[in-house]
């Protein structure tokens, strides 16, 4: 089979069939046997949609006929069905590992203390003068110093020195966690 620019399928008989109208005579059917596999309509005419464009896109294939055309696109079809399958349980396994670590204790407790650092820090960022602040943010998003002073306009010394202030003063800060790690490792 070939699709020439002009939408037509060409067999190697010479025989040429307009894509469109192989499309629109075998759309539904497909579909419905999609259904026999994914139960969903909506999904099966996607996964017929995807087929017709892998069938439209393939030039390394040579059909002898229409039915062996049509053979292939059920199997393109049936293909399509069994990997969506396999992605839904995939996925569906994910979920439920997800949903049990969520549900756990554990969880719960780094969550807590994650958000809890996260908002102190935080907190205490916005103690800090207004360039020692940005410099620190500026570092908390991965840059480094050069890329700091650059953006500030400031030296690298400068740099170094604010970020030594701010991680003086945030350790002082963050000593308020150790209280929040005595309460959440008692059970309730």
């Amino acid at each position: 089979m070939q699709i020439n620019n002009k939408s037509y399928i060409v067999f190697s008989n010479g025989e040429k069939l307009l894509f469109k109208i192989f499309f629109k005579n075998n759309f539904s059917k497909l579909a419905h046997f999609a259904t026999k596999y994914v139960k969903d309509i909506y999904i099966a005419e996607d996964l017929v949609q995807d087929s017709f464009l892998k069938i439209w896109e393939s030039d390394e294939k040579v059909f002898d006929s229409k039915e062996q055309l049509l053979a292939f696109a059920y199997t393109i079809v049936r293909n399509k069905c069994l990997n969506s399958i396999e992605h839904t349980k995939t996925k569906e396994k994910y979920s439920a590992d997800v949903l049990k670590q969520f549900k756990s204790e554990e969880y719960l407790e780094a969550s807590v203390l994650s958000e809890e650092t996260n908002f102190i820090i935080y907190e205490a960022i916005k103690n800090l003068t207004p360039q020692c602040s940005e410099v620190i943010k500026l570092h908390l998003k991965g840059l480094k110093n050069k890329e700091i002073a650059e953006i500030m306009k400031i030296s690298i010394s400068t740099v170094k020195s604010h970020k030594m202030q701010a991680y003086k003063f945030l350790r002082k800060e963050i000593r308020k966690i150790s209280l929040l790690l005595v309460i959440l490792s008692k059970k309730y």
